[in-house]
């Protein structure tokens, strides 16, 4: 076993660890891991917050160690909350299981703790050290830290083409361009992320679900469709299927004010009408994304089509991007692109991807950008 300095990466690495497991479960809270050892450094208890509303990593972790706590020391990868929210302070909480070092990762940006949590547990005499492996932890709570600071979700952009940049036929056919690992992938991306950002002409055209498949202990994501003249049939899967699941509808207050007084559209209960503006005769894509992030959504990941996509692109809204290429030709001009912007650009213009990840997916590549420069 490592000691001292490496010790305690060790240990906060492991928080990381645990703090993963809730991916896609947590919002809007942050993803926390913490890991307890008893006074002789002896492994004592562990834990992860599961989702909103339970208990924080902090409480799981103390509660297994029990009396073990007790003069040992807490790892944790984000700074104690001091405030009440669904649930108690932790600071209060590890203050009086008798814990007597604490190392933190990161220290938390919500306004309502910022140095509190950290300044509460100095105050009762407990060894506070950090910031540690504070990379690492700001990266995994990115999408928290961007909430936070600048009222946004953070997005991702999936894309599956053609190595010609086709992600359909003429015929809006598009299934499959992508062979069977690469739409594996894709399942696995839904469950991680909160919510499922997709185009109107895509959800007509396919009539998709966005559910997540052949995963264990999978959940459907939150789905999220701009609809500026509420074109899409009340009965499309993305509906229909799944009914516990939250659908955002983003469109006018016209077309808001017209369901409401019984115009012969009906939805399921679980979706949400939401007006916005429109700007030259399309949805506001920026107000969506922060009328979700204010509905306590983290991550957005946007799976088409290519107008949707190519908005999400020129107005620099896209954190992340997943490209998916696959080893075929469509050779059409009338296939659909991949993306479909409208914005002239030049060479001095163009979108440069830094430190892109590229991953073989059976005869598929995968492109990985995890972080595109801002302003670009």
């Amino acid at each position: 076993m490592p000691e001292g300095q490496e010790l305690d990466q060790h240990y906060m690495r492991r928080c990381i660890e645990l703090a993963r497991k809730a991916e896609g479960r947590s919002s809007p809270n942050p993803l926390v891991g913490a890991v307890v050892l008893d006074q002789q450094g002896n492994f004592a208890g562990e834990g992860f917050h599961p989702k909103a509303g339970q208990p924080h990593a902090e409480v799981f972790a103390l509660d297994q160690a029990g009396e073990n706590a007790r003069g040992g020391t807490l790892y944790v990868n984000l700074e104690p909350c001091c405030h009440f929210g669904k649930t108690p302070p932790c600071a209060d909480r590890v203050i009086a299981s008798g814990i007597s070092r604490v190392v933190y990762g990161l220290q938390d940006p919500n306004p309502k703790v910022l140095g509190g949590g950290l300044d509460k547990l100095r105050q009762a005499n407990i060894q506070v050290d950090g910031p540690l492996l504070e990379a690492e932890c700001a990266k995994l709570n990115r999408a928290f830290i961007k909430r936070i600071t600048k009222g946004m979700p953070w997005v991702a952009l999936k894309i599956a083409s053609t190595l010609d940049g086709r992600i359909a036929d003429r015929y809006s056919k598009s299934q499959w361009i992508t062979g069977a690992e690469s739409r594996k992938y894709v399942h696995e991306l839904r469950n991680r992320f909160d919510c499922v950002f997709v185009g109107t002409n895509t959800v007509i055209q396919d009539n998709p679900s966005l559910t997540v498949r052949d995963i264990n202990d999978s959940r459907n994501p939150h789905r999220a469709i701009p609809d500026a003249q509420l074109k899409i049939r009340t009965d499309s899967k993305i509906f229909v299927e799944n009914p516990g699941v939250r659908t955002f509808l983003f469109t006018t207050e016209e077309n808001l004010l017209r369901v409401r007084s019984g115009d012969n559209k009906s939805y399921p209960a679980n979706v949400e009408l939401v007006p916005v503006t429109l700007v030259d005769g399309k949805v506001h894509i920026e107000e969506c994304l922060k009328h979700l992030s204010l509905s306590g959504i983290l991550t957005v990941l946007c799976e088409g089509g290519g107008r949707l996509a190519a908005s999400l692109l020129e107005q620099n809204l896209v954190d992340e991007l997943f490209w998916f290429c696959a080893p075929k030709l469509l050779v059409d001009q009338s296939a659909l692109n991949s993306l479909s912007g409208s914005a002239p650009r030049t060479m001095e213009s163009i979108i440069e991807l830094e430190q892109p990840k590229y991953i073989q997916l059976g005869q598929d590549l995968l492109i990985h950008v995890e972080e595109l420069t801002p302003g670009r």
